[in-house]
C-alpha cells in the first residue's frame, strides 16, 4: 500500500513535451513494426524454399510428430509443468524489488517503494531501464534456453512451451517497469496476456472488443489523444474520448478475470491464465504446422528466428505501455498523492 504520509515532489508539468510528442514517434514505431522486416521476409522466403521437413536437432519433426500429438504433448507440458516453467525461468525474470530499486534511482526526493509511485517517472525514462535490461537480459538467456536442446528430442515440446513462457513473461516485466503489477492485479494480468497474444499475432482467435481497444490504442496519436488546454501555457489535456476507452480496457480485463479468479483463485490465476493462451497458439500451431509460417514454428528453427520474435514482443509491449503510462499519467499522480 502507499504510505499517505509521504510528501511527493509532483513533475513539473506533469507530461513534459518530451513526452506529449513521443505519442507520435510511438505510433509510427508500431506502424514499422506491423511492415514485415527485412528479416521476417528472409525467414518466410528460407521456410518456403526449404526442404519440407522441420528438423529439430537434425530429426524429421514432421515425420517424429503429428500435429495433433505436438500439440497433445505440449498442453501437458503446460498442465502438468507449470511449477516446472516457472523454475526454470525464475533466474531470468525481474522481480517486483529489483524494478522498484531500479526505478527508484530515476525519480528524485522520494524512495520509491510501490510500483504506483513509478507515475511520478518520465517515459522515456522508465524505456532507457527497458531497453538495457530486457533486450540484453531477456533475448539473450531466451535464446540460450530454447536452442540448446538439453533435453534432445524429447524435449521439443518442453522447448517450445518454455520459450513461449518466456515471451510472456517478458512482457509482464515491461508492464511492471510502467508500474502496472501484474503479479497482484488480475486484471492486469489479463491486459498483459491480450498484449502478449497481439505481439504475436496481429489478429488473435477471439479478435474481441479487448483486442481492438488495444489496437485503437496503438494507433492513438498527439492529436487523437489529447487536446491543448487554454491560456498562456502549452499543457495538453487527455481527451474524454480517450479516458472512455482506457476505462473500457481495464472494466472488460476486469470482466474476464473476475470469474476465472473466483474459480481458480488468485495464486493458480496466473497458470490458468497461461494454459489458456497457450491453448489458441497450440490451434494456430495445428493449423500453421504443416506450412511452417507461424511465429511459434520459428521456434524449432533457430536462435535466429528466436531473437527477431523477442525483439518484435519486446517493441510492441514497450509502445503498449509507455503509450498507456502517458495516457494515464495525470490521473494515476492524482490517485498517489491524494
Amino acid at each position: 500500500m502507499i504510505c499517505q504520509q509521504k510528501n511527493y515532489t509532483l513533475p513539473t508539468p506533469l507530461l513534459d513535451s518530451k513526452e506529449i510528442n513521443s505519442i507520435d514517434g510511438l505510433t509510427y514505431k508500431y506502424i514499422q513494426l506491423k511492415k514485415p522486416s527485412a528479416v521476417t521476409k528472409l525467414a518466410r522466403k528460407t521456410l518456403d524454399v526449404a526442404p519440407v521437413e522441420i528438423k529439430f536437432l537434425g530429426v524429421d519433426i514432421k515425420k517424429a510428430f503429428s500435429e495433433k500429438d505436438l500439440y497433445n504433448q505440449c498442453m501437458k507440458v503446460v498442465v502438468d509443468g507449470f511449477k516446472v516453467l516457472e523454475e526454470k525461468t525464475a533466474k531470468h525474470t525481474i522481480s517486483i524489488n529489483s524494478i522498484i530499486s531500479q526505478v527508484d534511482r530515476i525519480i528524485p526526493d522520494i524512495t520509491v517503494t510501490d510500483l504506483n509511485e513509478f507515475c511520478l517517472a518520465r517515459s522515456y525514462d522508465l524505456m532507457k531501464l527497458i531497453t538495457l535490461q530486457k533486450y540484453q537480459n531477456l533475448a539473450f538467456v531466451f535464446v540460450e534456453g530454447s536452442v540448446t536442446g538439453v533435453l534432445g528430442f524429447a524435449g521439443v515440446p518442453f522447448n517450445l512451451v518454455l520459450s513461449t513462457f518466456l515471451f510472456f513473461r517478458a512482457v509482464q516485466s515491461i508492464a511492471m517497469f510502467y508500474g502496472y503489477d501484474v503479479k497482484n492485479d488480475a486484471n492486469e494480468l489479463v491486459i498483459a496476456s491480450e498484449v502478449f497474444m497481439k505481439s504475436l499475432f496481429s489478429k488473435n482467435d477471439k479478435d474481441d472488443e479487448l483486442s481492438a481497444i488495444l489496437e485503437k490504442i496503438m494507433m492513438m496519436n498527439k492529436a487523437t489523444a489529447f487536446s491543448k488546454t487554454t491560456g498562456e501555457t502549452s499543457d495538453f489535456k487527455i481527451k474524454e474520448t480517450t479516458q472512455i476507452i482506457l476505462d473500457r480496457m481495464y472494466d472488460l480485463a476486469g470482466q474476464s478475470a473476475k470469474s476465472a479468479v473466483e474459480k481458480v483463485g488468485q495464486k493458480t490465476f496466473e497458470e490458468t491464465v497461461f494454459k489458456e493462451l497457450f491453448e489458441q497458439i497450440g490451434k494456430r500451431l495445428t493449423k500453421g504446422f504443416q506450412k511452417k509460417s507461424i511465429p511459434i514454428v520459428s521456434l524449432a528453427t533457430g536462435a535466429f528466428f528466436d531473437t527477431v520474435q523477442m525483439k518484435k514482443l519486446i517493441d510492441y509491449a514497450n509502445i503498449f505501455y509507455c503509450k498507456r503510462f502517458i495516457l494515464e499519467k495525470e490521473n494515476r499522480i492524482d490517485y498517489v498523492t491524494r
